[in-house]
């Protein structure tokens, strides 16, 4: 960007009479003959230029210092666009893994049911079992630590 060269350029947006340019003037002509109206193309083609003659330091200074805000600006909203994608591949991944656990989930609860009902089938059998193997055992149906 040099001082009074093609760094700010007039009529870049139709409401703004002069701007620093944050991309070569040819981007910006290329953006308006594929995204603007075909009516407004002659007109915003013939104003949009470089400025020729000097810039102020003051205003120069605030340009420059908005362009790099810009380019930052651009470079987060690129990192940011990065982060979405993993971050929606990571929620993809997620959900398929949470179905994974939902299912593993359902079949343990299944097992469980069954493991608790032959439990209650086998009951006698099992105190009598813990009963001749563990002869001392303070179980009291509940604990190791009766209350």
């Amino acid at each position: 960007m040099k001082n009074g060269s093609a760094a700010f350029a007039w009529h870049v947006h139709h409401t703004e009479l002069i701007e620093p340019l944050t991309k070569p003037l040819e981007v910006r002509q290329e953006y308006i003959r594929k995204n603007k109206p075909i009516a407004e193309h002659e007109l915003r083609l013939r104003l949009l230029k470089p400025v020729q003659g000097p810039i102020s330091r003051v205003y120069y200074k605030a340009g420059k210092a908005y362009v790099k805000a810009w380019i930052a600006y651009e470079e987060a909203g690129k990192a940011c666009a990065k982060a979405w994608i993993a971050y929606e591949e990571a929620g993809k991944a997620y959900d398929k893994e949470w179905t994974a656990f939902d299912k593993a989930w359902t079949v343990y609860d299944e097992a469980r049911r069954v493991y608790d009902e032959a439990g209650k089938v086998c009951h006698d059998d099992i105190i009598a079992l813990h009963q001749l193997e563990c002869p001392d055992c303070p179980w009291d149906g509940h604990s190791i630590f009766p209350v």
